[in-house]
């Protein structure tokens, strides 16, 4: 379940940032691999991002992200906060910081091949005929307007 602001009894065992970056009409999605550490999500999409080391700042983790997984290094000031969301599920609660970050072009991109298979720039439309990581369908939908 997501909930913009904190549910009653909400203690999140992490927390993470993602980003949607954006160049055109399209986003950059990565496809999660099926590795032993990636079990949770296997073989599903969704903006690069991760967790948050302890202490770290949400647009800190984001950028260190988005460099670990794509090979995109962007200073802080090209990424805008959009929204945090918590998330509950039966086993866990954790946080969701969700920035954008507008490209003029498409930058070089090289997966992370520990833990994602491929990626791919996709309009947020057609993102949503992907098989996302659950909270990727809510936030594309919050931040793109798109059904």
């Amino acid at each position: 379940m997501t909930y913009q602001i904190n549910p009653r009894n909400f203690k999140p065992d992490m927390e993470i940032s993602i980003c949607f970056l954006e160049c055109g009409d399209e986003i950059l999605l990565i496809l999660r691999g099926s590795e032993k550490n990636e079990k949770l999500y296997a073989n599903m999409w969704n903006a690069p991002g991760g967790k948050l080391d302890p202490g770290e700042p949400p647009l800190h983790a984001v950028v260190r992200e988005i460099r670990e997984e794509t090979g995109i290094l962007l200073p802080e000031d090209a990424f805008i906060y959009f929204r945090t969301y918590n998330m509950r599920y039966p086993e866990f609660d954790f946080r969701n910081h969700v920035f954008r970050a507008r490209l003029p072009e498409k930058p070089r991109t090289m997966v992370e091949e520990s833990s994602h298979r491929r990626h791919e720039w996709v309009t947020p439309r057609r993102a949503l005929y992907r098989r996302l990581v659950p909270l990727e369908r809510v936030v594309i939908t919050d931040v793109y307007g798109v059904f």
